[in-house]
């Protein structure tokens, strides 16, 4: 399982004495302490943060007369700055950007600000939606990207008094929710969201007790509960969400594992070492990473890791860190990659999975006609599939053509599917067009097969109903394995075998078909069209579309898609699935399609139980409205 790589502050160390004396720039390491770089060089910097797909960096740096942030490439180059604030932290999706917004030295708000990719370079998107929170620090996502939690500092209370607010973004206010207690705002970072984004865990004190103390606030039920009575200056959850890290610099042990209950499960031993003002979990929870510095001899901080088994402790760096946020890329068991449209997911698919490819294929976005039979065909010309609206070429889509060095690019559909100006644009960039199209999806599939080598076996889906939560389940499940093998995906009716699928299988020299589906979508009638064409028939179904992607699953197994990491993919929507399939026949990643309830009972988590010790990681290729982080976090306990 990935260990993910974290973001730090680094340190200038005195000559004189070999202390940090102050803040030098930004920097980067591998989990496990190697591959260390100095990403942002210059004082007065601070907060990194990761976009969720790692491609950026977001920092906070003092400048003459205030703040403000930068975004800079996790690779380096130049940074977009957004002047007049601080604490930049990114969305789930990556599309938007909460910061304190400042009026000379004084916090009168939170920005909401979208981004964009343009021209492979982060950009802002219009102005930023200002939420009037005078006093505001620390703004926290949730995981659905729909709530920041956030605190605000009461100047008209005698003492001030800092609270803890919860709020929609979409501009239903915010709410105290931390009682009478005060939340310690000297701290690096006091706010930490659950993975799957029911609670949040805080540190607060109350009355004359001075001392901060780790408090839940379970945002179903509004009840707020004391963790622990200990002291804590730093927290952080498991990616898992199955337990939590406590820290206490002024004691030991100074690390403390806990369940989200409160109940402990180990002391982690650190030796001389304090603790920490800064704490987070590798992404496979393996260890406990954390700043400090020993209580005697050196001065210098540096960058630790605890084995979260009580193994020991390991020093990861040696150049100095100064004590602030860590943040660390990586989601455990579970990666969530989503974009808000079937366009921006295509895309996003593609960067995650192509460096360079010379033949695209494209279809339509608003219709999964052109799309179904579309996977294999990606798969036979190394490229990828991507949507594009059916009246002109979308932005993002031709910016990843040129990025991919594409030189061909295959339609899919007529000029009713694909405007035919969206041709003309790619061929006055220099890229060769080719049209695959029929009077209708069947024979536009038939006419995609002749695409594809010939073949003894072809897959046989229905192709259309008109509930629209039909006629695609069953093509988009077994887009991946058909794709990985380069097989055609042929379209039936419900009880009838058009003359075009025939006439493919017969031009194929097709002699054997799997029907995918139960007969509720592929009649036994339509079966028995094909065994009377002289064809070995064979099916492949379950009750549900669940239970069909995990027999599907089992025979990509079986075929050789037996890759350590399976993308899951919501079962109510049809780009995405058929998106992974296209791309699944560059990476052999087998796909399963689950729901957004509890996946304890979902055929998906049957499956994983059962190979769990050749699975260890997933991709969760959906939004949180599809997929909540409640679902993704439960079944990623699925995975070794």
């Amino acid at each position: 399982m990935r260990q993910g790589r974290l973001a730090y502050t680094r340190a200038t160390p005195d000559p004189n004495t070999g202390c940090g004396a102050g803040v030098a720039g930004v920097g980067t390491i591998a989990a496990d302490g190697t591959d260390q770089h100095d990403l942002v060089v210059g004082n007065y910097v601070d907060g990194p943060a990761w976009s969720p797909d790692g491609r950026y960096i977001a920092y906070m740096r003092s400048v003459s007369g205030g703040e403000q942030a930068e975004i800079i490439p996790s690779g380096g180059g130049s940074p977009t700055v957004i002047p007049n604030a601080a604490d930049a932290q990114f969305n789930g999706a990556g599309d938007a950007l909460a910061y304190l917004h400042l009026a000379g030295p004084n916090v009168d708000g939170i920005a909401l600000q979208k981004i964009v990719t343009a021209g492979g370079r982060l950009a802002l998107d219009g102005q930023p939606r200002l939420l009037p929170l005078p006093g505001a620090s620390w703004p926290t996502w949730a995981p659905d990207g729909t709530r920041l939690a956030v605190v605000q500092t009461d100047m008209t209370s005698r003492p001030s008094t800092t609270h803890l607010l919860i709020g929609d973004v979409n501009g239903s206010g915010f709410r105290q929710v931390s009682g009478t207690l005060d939340v310690d705002t000297t701290l690096p970072q006091g706010i930490f969201w659950s993975p799957d984004g029911r609670t949040v865990l805080f540190l607060a004190h109350s009355g004359s007790n001075n001392q901060d103390q780790p408090w839940l606030y379970d945002t179903t039920t509004s009840a707020l509960t004391l963790l622990r009575r200990t002291g804590a200056t730093s927290a952080a959850w498991a990616p898992s969400g199955r337990s939590i890290a406590l820290v206490n610099y002024l004691v030991h042990p100074a690390i403390t594992l806990l369940t989200p209950t409160g109940t402990k499960v180990r002391d982690l031993d650190v030796g001389n070492l304090y603790g920490s003002f800064d704490v987070t979990f590798s992404a496979d929870e393996s260890d406990v990473l954390f700043v400090t510095q020993p209580m005697s001899g050196s001065c210098t901080f540096n960058l630790y890791a605890a084995a979260t088994n009580g193994s020991g402790v390991r020093q990861l760096t040696s150049g100095g860190i100064m004590p602030g946020r860590l943040a660390v890329l990586g989601d455990g068991p579970i990666t969530r990659t989503y974009a808000t449209t079937p366009t921006e997911t295509g895309v996003t698919v593609s960067e995650h999975t192509f460096q360079h490819a010379d033949t695209a294929v494209i279809a339509r976005s608003d219709d999964y006609a052109d799309a179904l039979a579309g996977a294999p065909l990606a798969g036979a010309n190394n490229g990828p599939l991507l949507l594009n609206p059916s009246d002109h070429l979308d932005p993002d889509v031709d910016h990843e053509l040129h990025r991919l060095g594409t030189t061909n690019v295959m339609l899919l559909g007529g000029g009713n599917a694909l405007d035919p100006s969206i041709e003309q644009q790619l061929t006055s960039e220099g890229i060769m067009v080719t049209r695959i199209a029929g009077n209708d999806r069947y024979t536009t599939a038939a006419a995609i097969a002749h695409q594809l080598p010939a073949a003894s076996a072809a897959y046989i889906v229905e192709g259309y109903d008109p509930d629209p939560n039909l006629g695609w389940p069953d093509a988009a499940a077994v887009s991946a394995l058909a794709a990985y093998q380069r097989r055609m995906i042929l379209l039936v009716n419900h009880d009838t075998v058009p003359d075009a699928t025939m006439q493919a299988l017969k031009d194929a020299g097709t002699s054997s078909v799997t029907i995918i589906g139960g007969t509720s979508v592929v009649s036994s009638s339509s079966e028995q069209q094909l065994r009377n064409a002289g064809l070995n028939v064979t099916r492949v179904a379950g009750p549900t579309r669940y239970d069909t992607s995990t027999a599907i699953a089992d025979q990509a197994a079986a075929d050789g898609m037996t890759g350590a990491d399976v993308a899951l993919t919501p079962g109510t929507t049809w780009a995405e699935s058929l998106l992974v399939g296209a791309a699944s026949a560059a990476t052999a990643q087998n796909m399963l399609t689950i729901a957004d309830t509890n996946p304890d009972t979902q055929p998906a988590a049957r499956w994983l139980d059962a190979h769990t010790d050749s699975i260890n990681h997933l991709t969760l290729i959906a939004p949180p409205s599809l997929i909540s982080p409640a679902t993704a976090v439960d079944v990623s306990h699925h995975v070794g």
